[in-house]
């Protein structure tokens, strides 16, 4: 298979940081925040992002890295019967997550025209749950499909398409260029706009005002660890898929180090722009923070429309921004899923890039329907649960294993200093390379080492060592030519024999 490549460092962070980037910073986050402690919290997460995120996505990025390959290539090249871990964290990933996650992202670029309108006034959580979604009264309610959705699903399915197709660098990288520095804009826009509504002081309060008697619970410290592999995007498989078309100079533990701390400073962002805007709502209802605070997808499309429609001015402008940006915030994590698939079949079958990839989005968009009908969310929630709680979990611990107990330490260490992360290796090793002597000291070893290397550099034009004898042709000795010029490499000097 021809190997495609990133055209830049910058491209690939931007990457690696879209695919950790998505919903969950949003709706997820400031909610565990706000119920573990407020501020308190960022003290665990800080502990579990750097412990454990930082050494997982150092390990995942080591392994497409070193090996070349997506996850369950790269498994198999050193321990054959690994092969079947990398394929399930690729399950996992496009099965349990990519299937639903489109889905979802079709429901943002519905509410970006609603929200133009403002068509879930009066009541935005009626017009959520019973006129967009239909909801069902049990799962087993599965009741027809919903136009609106099917569409918007179709939508996310051909972009992913369009992207990944085209392969890393025309693709992958030159979308995510333009789609990363848009939502980082749009999220600067978004928090300067909330931070100045009335009330937003009272939201930011509930969110950073330390609890500390909360991180003595261990529950918390749980949380915080089940938000580092839901945000980081850690278990799927992409970060290797990522890293295969690295250069092979590239300081791993760096761009581990960058992809992780971005995720968290957009996670902390977001949260300004969530809590800014529900300390407006509770103001405007005269209610506590607590009464409108709400996680998951009841915050973005009923929570955050009722407050959208409760701004003094430029209502559309704002909704449509907020809801552009989440779908930029979970588009470029459909990607890069859909990438780590497609990388992995391309590596096991052979398959040109092309056709794998239309096959994986339109399976995908078939499957995906099963949650654009009446008990879609119902449907949704039992997934996410078990995929959270069970599969993301399970996959990242076979990482640890795999990346801990099976890789051979000392190769994948060297391998990690090579790739210009040395202080990551010697610390992992807890054996430092000794200093090297300065330069001044190792040219003065001897009078041979200051000779050879001017031998090196001004190669004399002789050819050969010449004998010559009166009455004779002159001549040249081979034998003496090899002894003279072994000689000389070694750093003796050039001597004539009669």
């Amino acid at each position: 298979m021809t190997q495609d490549g990133w055209r830049s460092r910058s491209g690939f962070l931007l990457a690696a940081m879209g695919s950790a980037i998505g919903l969950g910073n949003v709706w997820r986050f400031p909610f565990m925040a706000y119920k573990n402690g407020g501020g308190a919290f960022l003290i665990p997460y800080a502990v579990s992002v750097a412990v454990v995120g930082f050494s997982l996505m150092l390990a995942e990025l080591t392994i497409g890295h070193k090996y070349r390959s997506a996850q369950p290539t790269a498994l198999a090249k050193e321990r054959k019967g690994w092969e079947g871990a990398g394929w399930w964290a690729i399950g996992v990933g496009y099965l349990g997550v990519t299937i639903y996650y489109c889905v979802v992202i079709g429901w943002t670029v519905n509410y970006f025209f609603y929200a133009l309108g403002l068509s879930w006034d009066p009541d935005p959580q009626k017009f959520f749950f019973s006129s967009y979604l239909g909801l069902s009264k049990d799962p087993w309610t599965i009741g027809g499909l919903r136009p609106p959705i099917v569409i918007s699903t179709a939508f996310v399915w051909t972009c992913c398409w369009w992207v990944v197709s085209r392969g890393i660098a025309r693709g992958v990288e030159s979308a995510i260029r333009l789609m990363m520095p848009l939502l980082i804009i749009l999220l600067v826009i978004l928090m300067v706009w909330s931070l100045n509504l009335p009330g937003a002081m009272l939201g930011l309060k509930a969110y950073f005002t330390p609890d500390f008697s909360k991180i003595a619970n261990l529950r918390v410290w749980g949380e915080a660890l089940g938000q580092t592999f839901f945000s980081l995007s850690l278990g799927f498989g992409i970060m290797a898929a990522y890293a295969r078309y690295l250069p092979k100079d590239t300081n791993l533990a760096s761009d581990a180090a960058w992809i992780v701390i971005g995720d968290t400073l957009f996670a902390i962002a977001a949260g300004i722009v969530v809590f800014g805007t529900l300390g407006f709502m509770a103001q405007q209802e005269g209610v506590g923070i607590d009464k409108v605070v709400k996680a998951g997808p009841g915050l973005v499309f009923v929570v955050f429309p009722k407050a959208i429609s409760s701004l003094p001015a430029f209502k559309s402008g704002f909704g449509g921004l907020f809801f552009l940006s989440l779908f930029l915030a979970g588009i470029t994590s459909a990607i890069s899923l859909i990438e780590a698939l497609a990388s992995a079949l391309q590596d096991k079958f052979g398959i040109a890039r092309e056709r794998v990839v239309t096959a994986a989005c339109t399976v995908g968009f078939i499957g995906s329907l099963a949650y654009t009908t009446d008990a879609g969310l119902l449907w949704l929630d039992i997934i996410d649960h078990h995929i959270t709680q069970y599969g993301l979990v399970s996959s990242s611990i076979l990482v640890s294993i795999f990346a801990g107990w099976i890789m051979n330490k000392s190769e994948t260490l060297a391998h990690i200093k090579t790739a210009g992360s040395s202080w990551v290796g010697e610390w992992l090793s807890g054996h430092p390379d000794p200093p090297r002597p300065p330069l001044r000291h190792r040219e003065g070893r001897s009078e041979q080492a200051l000779r050879r290397i001017s031998a090196q550099r001004h190669p004399e034009p002789r050819v050969g060592v010449a004998r010559f004898h009166p009455g004779h042709h002159l001549r040249a000795d081979p034998q003496k030519t090899k002894r003279s010029g072994l000689n000389l490499l070694q750093g003796g000097e050039r001597k004539d024999e009669p």
